[in-house]
């Protein structure tokens, strides 16, 4: 397929086995009372009382919160699990959490501990197993959870996140 302009496309299939979350998550979902963040339940019982700044929804048993100008990840009973450093996205996926240190992106797990330096200039988070990445040169490709290259030396102008086993990705067209 060809789209007149800067990119051709071309679809990319794998075939995946996906795996549950090690993490189980309840359903909690975030409520302001009187501008204080808590985490009330399915029934609507808080199980975490209103405390919070901010507080975003969780994702892999997690919660990105804010109190006294701290941002840091809470586990389902309201305690904290990690400190945010520098910058992070604000959720987890498939257990990893994208952060940023020094300018350069790389993942952390549940808990905190770094599963893949950081290395690339932007990180998407991940999908199917996979995270799109972009390197210093301008290129993307894609990386596995332990941080390897997931189609070896195969770099692309654009890419998208996998869905349902397929990904979108682009190189530039000569202009010849």
């Amino acid at each position: 397929m060809t789209i007149r302009g800067l990119f051709s496309t071309a679809v990319v299939c794998i075939s995946l086995t996906l795996l549950p979350s090690p993490i189980c998550s309840l359903n909690l979902f975030p409520l302001e009372i009187n501008g204080k963040y808590g985490y009330i339940d399915e029934t609507g019982q808080f199980r975490v009382k209103p405390t919070f700044e901010i507080g975003n929804k969780f994702r892999d048993g997690r919660a990105l919160v804010k109190l006294n100008d701290h941002m840091f990840f809470i586990n389902e009973a309201g305690n904290m699990v990690f400190e945010i450093e520098e910058r992070s996205k604000t959720e987890f996926s498939e257990g990893l959490l994208a952060f940023s240190k020094s300018g350069k992106w790389g993942f952390v797990d549940c808990n905190g501990k770094i599963v893949i330096e950081p290395f690339w200039v932007r990180v998407e988070s991940f999908s199917e197993g996979f995270a799109a990445v972009k390197n210093e040169s301008g290129k993307y490709t894609y990386i596995k959870k332990d941080g390897s290259l997931a189609f070896g030396q195969t770099y692309f102008d654009i890419c998208y996140p996998f869905s349902g086993g397929k990904a979108i990705v682009g190189k530039q067209l000569d202009p010849d």
